[in-house]
């Protein structure tokens, strides 16, 4: 229990210690972000974070383990069979009475057993690709996250400014206003844009708390308000790899090297499938013993038996793995042809992205324009229409290059995804 003891300060009044008590057990079960205060999260931490938290580490071990355990079950020998008889014949002189005991053995003399442990081998393999796609996919998913929060805390940043300037320019028109060098409808119009700027920084700052509480969520805690999370990067994705080496990767992703494991394991049921002709041993041996009104008698017993294989010939066995073998190698070739086709398509979107967002953000400087805008309404050679649309604009060009921007990075993300690349 916390204590409720009354600490008397040196000075003030008396402070209650669960008053310090609380905080600190509430910012020790914050994440570290959280407890860091304005500390700020870079996108391979994030990834880092995510991929660390314990239920991701229980489905990947549990995927893994799984596929393990029928490797296991699939070398095991089955196990001998004792069993035990009595016979007994009750008819005056000529009584009798018989025991046996017997231990038999299967024997795989095909090799079938070998094969499918192999077979079972590879899953393993095929599983630990998939935990990789697994991993992948999170890391994407959290660099996404990333991303919307860097996004929205620029567009923050953007509104923000905006609106200091239309609250600046509301104040200089009121004063020329009263000095009698403005209308009353150019008070009024200013302060109405300041009241739309003030609406899109309300807009931009909701946008940011539900990105950061999404973020903070992903990467293993809860989004504290007391405690902003503030992410830093860039979002001009880094320089592109070449495009051929990014095809010629492909084939190493974790998606086909699943589906190529599973072609295998199929391979090797197919050839324990076509050894039907050479069944399974059964070898035993036991101990016989009679026992007779005048004398006893006493043996050892030996067997040997094999399954015809005349109706059954692993016909189901052989199609259903030679469906299976199929199925892998099919769906490997159609899923390197979908990685082909949008690796490209990937790649040329975020290069172009990225092309267009540099041309937009040296075509023209917003600032210059808005204090020529500016210079212009002191001269009296502008109207405040013209000065309220040069900060407009200027917003309006800033968010416009920020999107294509982080269209870009979004685009190298999901390349990123597909081949493999970026933090893991």
């Amino acid at each position: 229990m916390l204590s409720t003891r009354i600490c008397r300060p040196p000075f003030g009044r008396p402070m209650h210690t669960r008053s310090f008590v609380l905080p600190l057990l509430v910012s020790l079960a914050l994440p570290a972000w959280a407890r860091e205060g304005t500390a700020q999260l870079t996108e391979a931490e994030a990834v880092r974070l995510a991929l660390s938290r314990a239920a991701v580490a229980q489905v990947v071990e549990g995927t893994i383990a799984a596929a393990r355990s029928d490797a296991v079950e699939a070398g095991l020998w089955p196990n001998p069979e004792l069993s035990f008889a009595r016979e007994r014949a009750d008819g005056g002189p000529s009584a009798s009475s018989e025991h046996y005991l017997w231990l038999s053995q299967t024997v795989d003399l095909a090799g079938r057993r070998g094969l499918q442990r192999k077979a079972a081998g590879h899953r393993v393999g095929r599983a630990v690709h998939e935990a990789e796609a697994l991993r992948r996919d999170l890391a994407a998913e959290t660099r996404v996250r990333f991303l919307e929060t860097l996004l929205a805390q620029e567009r923050v940043a953007l509104a923000r400014r905006f609106s200091a300037r239309v609250e600046r320019l509301a104040l200089t028109v009121g004063k020329r206003e009263a000095a009698g060098d403005a209308s009353g409808y150019d008070r009024r119009r200013v302060e109405r844009e300041a009241s739309f700027a003030s609406g899109r920084l309300h807009a931009a700052e909701a946008s940011l708390e539900s990105a950061r509480a999404r973020l903070g969520v992903l990467i293993g805690g809860a989004h504290d308000p007391t405690a902003p999370l503030v992410v830093a990067g860039t979002l001009p994705p880094d320089e592109l790899p070449p495009l051929e080496s990014v095809q010629a990767g492909l084939t190493g992703t974790s998606e086909i090297r699943a589906l190529e494991e599973e072609a295998a394991a199929a391979a090797l049921e197919t050839t324990a499938a076509a050894r039907w002709w050479l069944p399974d041993l059964t070898l035993g041996g036991g101990y016989k013993e009679v026992s007779l009104p005048a004398e006893s008698l006493s043996g050892l017993l030996l067997s040997a038996s094999v399954a015809l294989p005349i109706l059954d010939r692993g016909q189901g066995r052989s199609l259903h793995a030679k469906s299976r073998h199929r199925l892998a190698l099919g769906r490997r070739e159609l899923a390197l042809a979908r990685l082909t086709g949008e690796a490209l398509g990937l790649w040329q979107e975020a290069s172009r992205l990225a092309g267009a967002a540099r041309a937009q953000g040296s075509a023209a400087d917003p600032d210059a324009l808005e204090h020529i805008a500016e210079a212009a309404y002191e001269g009296g050679e502008a109207g405040v229409l013209e000065l309220v649309d040069a900060h407009r604009g200027a917003i309006d060009s800033a968010l416009f290059v920020l999107d294509l921007r982080a269209a870009a990075h979004r685009a190298r993300i999901e390349l990123d995804r597909l081949t493999g690349g970026g933090p893991q």
